[in-house]
């Protein structure tokens, strides 16, 4: 059970909060208050997407107890920017220094048919806005060739394409589109920082390639073949420290 809220922290009524996927998924809807439950749930790790009309579908990691009521909390961002376009020609969408660049003639259906009417949704996270580790989808850990590592985020941009009857599209086999991060306030100043997609079914940021500093520009600017949330982070190896207590 758990509250799901807006960046602020209003409560959202009516959205929808759903735990594990197939015939074993369970869902429910937030009251007038942004709460939900959802009861027995089988123990383990499981993950929960959380979705809204207007905001950022977020999802994370959850650790159910047996006989125990967990409780979790979830903020959602909003869009930032919603336009239809023409996909047979090639575009440039914005929201908040971030910039996507689509390819002309490079977004699909499911079927790999290609969809000219296209209803882009795209929002640029920025390291210093409420609840930004929150909003953010899983948590500050990604998986580096094989290797899970803690992060440090210098920036998130969603893009989510789907036709006008909101099916969900994605770029086509072979083809690239181009993100810009705006250099944040926490910038490090690298040459090169990685770039990592969200991967909604294990939880995991997986390291797909680096994005390069432009300082002219304001922005880190990186190649992507596909679509989901996009993060510029920093790995850190994971650290273990012995503790010894003492009566």
């Amino acid at each position: 059970s758990g509250l799901v809220a807006s960046q602020a922290g209003t409560g959202l009524p009516g959205a929808t909060v759903e735990i594990g996927s197939g015939a074993a998924a369970k869902t429910a809807t937030t009251n007038e208050q942004g709460f939900f439950a959802i009861n027995d749930v089988a123990p383990g790790q499981h993950m929960v997407r959380y979705s809204h009309d207007g905001y950022v579908q977020n999802t994370k990691r959850v650790q159910v107890t047996a006989s125990q009521n967990t409780q979790v909390s979830v903020n959602l961002q909003a869009i930032g920017t919603t336009q239809t376009i023409d996909a047979s020609q090639a575009q440039t969408l914005t929201h908040r220094g971030g910039k996507v660049g689509l390819p002309a003639n490079g977004i699909v259906d499911a079927q790999g048919q290609p969809v000219t009417n296209v209803v882009a949704e795209v929002t640029t996270m920025i390291p210093g806005d409420p609840n930004y580790e929150v909003c953010m989808p899983g948590e500050f850990t990604g998986v580096d060739a094989g290797n899970r590592v803690n992060l440090v985020s210098y920036g998130v941009i969603d893009v989510t394409l789907k036709d006008t009857s909101g099916n969900p599209l994605q770029l086509a086999s072979g083809q690239t589109a181009t993100l810009e991060f705006p250099l944040p306030p926490n910038d490090p100043g690298d040459a090169l920082m990685p770039l990592w997609s969200f991967d909604t079914a294990s939880g995991d940021w997986i390291r797909e390639g680096d994005a390069t500093r432009d300082a002219g520009a304001g922005v880190y600017r990186g190649t992507v073949s596909h679509f989901s949330p996009w993060n510029c982070d920093k790995g850190r190896p994971e650290a273990t420290k012995t503790v010894r207590l003492l009566n």
